[in-house]
């Protein structure tokens, strides 16, 4: 297999690599082509990618009986029985909608429609709540305005915000796709490169997350297009997209990191330059901006975190005594600046998540569900972090700062690996572009990659579409 030197030859390589995933992906740009065009044809990629696994959902939905058919609100069992006794179209349709709302897509929903009603859901950052509860009230003052007549009903408010959720990412979705090639085409050496680094994240295997009710996709496309301002070198810029992702997903904080290396790698160029006289003055401005982009990095979760204390630690009583984590103000939390510990205590009291908690002989099915992403994760930033083996497709200048993507995968490894539901790591990890950076660069050199490659993007993309969808468990 040809090496990195000759660019229409790595484009073939790369092609031949990748094609397996979508029949475009094979066809290469023209010598008159754009990187422009090329970002055009991503977000066509992605959009093609979401219809294709929504009709999976859809179609096993009416091929496959539910596992659970007790799932959901009491709420929804309801819309069910009205839905049959109508029959209509638009009840069909929401039946659909609720495929696609399986699992954590409930929740939110339920909080876009009632807000957050119960502890339990704050473990669920509302960013896309907040997205989905804007649109349907955008949607429904147009409808007003058009002179449609709407009524108010819990079922009906519940298919609509379940609608907007999946529309609002299948659109961020495709834009995570043609924002992931963008970032790729600043960092790695050749855009063919790039272009399949994109692809495969087009094909994750958490795919059919990114156009249900969760969170992956719109925090995807905010921490890629970040990484691109961050680039550009505007740093508050892209701290509000770091902030906005942490909206979204509670990981979002540990995009620190790659604040800090880009505020690392900049400071060191100021520095070195001896020539310069007012270089520390730079230096000393670039580190102030980094500093602020951090704080707006953290502080939506930090916001969540006071919200949660508001309603619960101040002198409210649930279940007949004050909340576990609740602590008197004083001097060892600043008297209430330190938030409590609301956020661990609900993922270990409902969710029983802790140190080493999954790997038990019960649950050894879902430990091997996500072996591939933990294995792939450790050995991914093993080698790509602190090896040399990154120059060969990284640019020179962005060696450092690609290295600081992959030493945040190897944080997010540890914490799938250690802390969290282990099944939950083929979706907790298919956010990071250096897994699809370093899988790129290893398929497009050895044939045994390819295969193992496209056997498991494939595989979990459309198995986990047809569970997900008849709520299987797949999370």
């Amino acid at each position: 297999m040809p090496r990195d030197g000759d660019g229409a030859t790595d484009g073939r390589a790369t092609r031949a690599a990748f094609g397996t995933f979508l029949r475009d992906a094979s066809r290469r740009r023209d010598g008159g082509a754009t990187t422009t065009t090329t970002r055009a044809m991503m977000f066509r990629r992605g959009a093609r990618t979401r219809a294709v696994a929504l009709c999976v959902v859809l179609a096993t939905r009416l091929a496959m009986p539910a596992y659970d058919a007790s799932r959901g609100l009491a709420r929804a069992s309801t819309t069910r029985r009205d839905a049959t006794r109508r029959g209509g179209l638009a009840d069909v349709a929401c039946e659909g909608v609720r495929a696609a709302t399986s699992w954590d897509g409930e929740h939110h929903v339920g909080i876009a429609v009632r807000g957050y009603e119960f502890e339990h859901q704050h473990a669920f950052y509302p960013g896309l709540a907040m997205a989905t509860r804007a649109t349907t009230a955008a949607v429904g003052r147009a409808a007003r305005l058009a002179g449609a007549r709407t009524t108010r009903d819990d079922a009906r408010e519940e298919c609509a915000a379940g609608a907007a959720a999946v529309a609002i990412n299948a659109y961020a979705f495709a834009r995570s796709v043609e924002a992931m090639y963008a970032l790729s085409t600043q960092l790695l050496r050749d855009e063919a490169l790039a272009e399949a680094a994109a692809t495969l994240y087009a094909m994750n295997p958490a795919n059919v997350f990114y156009g249900s009710a969760y969170a992956e996709a719109g925090f995807a496309y905010a921490q890629f297009a970040a990484g691109s301002l961050l680039q550009e070198n505007k740093v508050l810029h892209s701290g509000v997209l770091f902030g906005v992702a942490t909206m979204f997903r509670s990981n979002g904080v540990l995009c620190v990191v790659l604040l800090l290396g880009h505020a690392g790698r900049e400071m060191f160029r100021l520095l070195r330059d001896a020539n310069d006289e007012t270089r520390h003055r730079r230096a000393a401005r670039h580190l102030k901006r980094a500093m602020i982009a951090i704080a707006l990095t953290v502080a939506p979760h930090y916001a969540f975190a006071q919200f949660g204390d508001m309603r619960y630690c101040n002198g409210a009583v649930f279940d007949g005594a004050e909340r576990p984590y609740c602590r008197p103000k004083s001097w060892r939390n600043l008297y209430g600046y330190v938030p409590s510990g609301m956020y661990s205590f609900i993922q270990r009291h409902y969710w029983n998540l802790g140190f080493m908690s999954s790997y038990r002989a019960r649950n050894l099915g879902n430990v091997l569900l996500g072996a591939p992403a933990i294995a792939l994760g450790f050995y991914l930033t093993k080698r790509f972090a602190w090896s040399r083996d990154a120059r060969v497709f990284v640019k020179e200048e962005q060696r450092f700062f690609v290295g600081a993507y992959f030493v945040k995968l190897g944080v997010m490894t540890v914490i799938a690996a250690t802390y969290m539901h282990v099944q939950v790591a083929t979706r907790f990890l298919s956010t990071s572009p250096a897994m699809y950076w370093g899988l790129a660069h290893l398929g497009r050199h050895s044939k045994a990659w390819r295969r193992f490659i496209a056997t498991y993007h494939v595989s979990y993309a459309l198995v986990g579409a047809a569970l997900f969808a008849n709520f299987y468990p797949w999370t």
